[in-house]
């Protein structure tokens, strides 16, 4: 039997910050929160500065945060987003060593 697609209540719906420097891992991730599966991207950051001021004004669930932000690492960006709002979960992505661009 084909399950059949049933809407959801809002309430049943997880709200999601995305935060990452890299806007083609960025165009992905929000592949993967496309509703109807039970997500809602309430905000998108390239930035610790950004994550932070949407993490206030879009009030997320779960905030996507990837360590190596350009402006704060994103141990001090979970530490702050914690200590704001103690009831928003962190999942932090972290980038394989070999997977930035060399420079020299």
């Amino acid at each position: 039997m084909a399950e059949e697609s049933v809407p959801r209540a809002e309430s049943d719906t997880v709200t999601v910050l995305l935060v990452d420097d890299h806007p083609m891992f960025l165009d992905g991730l929000c592949g993967v929160f496309l509703p109807p599966d039970g997500f809602r991207v309430v905000g998108v950051a390239t930035t610790g500065a950004e994550a932070l001021a949407l993490s206030v004004s879009a009030v997320p669930q779960v905030v996507v945060l990837d360590l190596g932000l350009p402006d704060t690492s994103g141990v001090e960006v979970t530490r702050r987003l914690l200590a704001d709002r103690p009831d928003v979960r962190v999942l932090v992505l972290r980038p394989r060593p070999d997977s930035r661009p060399s420079r020299g």
